[in-house]
């Protein structure tokens, strides 16, 4: 009996290039959709079921669900030119990552601004580097914590920028280039940078980082890092 029920289905590649919601019967019909559109082997990618589709704008087996799908399924769009970034009870989801990989290997010799955060806590470092490739290496080699590098912002003024969104968060420090920062300042801080450098800002305030992130016992937990010697810089 064929199943008319439709799901959105999280598709991920093993490269996470290309990462994005597909709306249809199954998971492998939603592996399928994928592969055929973005050229990849079904054993490089797996689907897995989010929810239910209630409200849906287009009457094809498969597809890719609209910004109006989202929003009338209870997603809420966080950010929504590429990489857009989607939030459904309490989680993150960010669609493939190709174009900022692009975006960094072509900004790997010129300055910029990042923001990285220190999982299980609510530190987040802001600083700059003229290789930002050579800076991710930095912390993957030796550090015992993990981190997700969360925003880059090229820009030859990074410098300016820095001092600016220090000055900003001034009252948030929690040693040199760490500060300590809830949803709202976080999105403050982004949305500060992205003016400067000339880019829209976010649309919504982004949820809490970390009640997606982690499960309740770490979230009881987040601030386990309380040594400012304990830092991985």
């Amino acid at each position: 009996m064929k199943n008319y029920t439709k799901n959105f289905y999280w598709v991920k590649s093993d490269d996470n290039h290309e990462n994005w919601f597909v709306i249809a019967h199954d998971e492998y019909l939603a592996e399928r959709f994928f592969v055929e559109i973005e050229g990849y082997d079904l054993e490089d990618v797996q689907a897995t079921e989010i929810c239910n589709v209630i409200f849906e704008d287009d009457d094809a087996d498969e597809y890719f669900p609209s910004n109006e799908m989202f929003i009338k399924n209870g997603f809420e769009i966080i950010k929504s030119d590429v990489p857009m970034i989607v939030w459904k009870n309490g989680k993150k989801y960010c669609q493939g990552d190709i174009i900022h990989c692009i975006k960094i290997e072509k900004s790997k010799t010129k300055f910029g601004l990042y923001i990285i955060h220190t999982d299980n806590s609510d530190l987040f470092k802001i600083g700059i580097t003229k290789n930002i490739n050579q800076r991710i290496k930095q912390f993957e080699t030796g550090n015992p914590f993990e981190f997700t590098l969360y925003e880059f912002f090229e820009t030859e003024n990074c410098r300016e920028l820095e001092s600016l969104l220090h000055k900003k968060l001034k009252g948030n420090r929690y040693r040199k280039e760490w500060f300590r920062l809830n949803a709202e300042e976080l999105t403050q801080a982004c949305n500060f940078a992205r003016n400067f450098i000339g880019l829209p800002p976010y649309l919504n305030e982004i949820p809490d980082l970390l009640s997606g992130l982690l499960t309740e016992e770490e979230q009881n937990d987040k601030n386990k890092i309380k040594n400012e010697d304990d830092l991985p810089f």
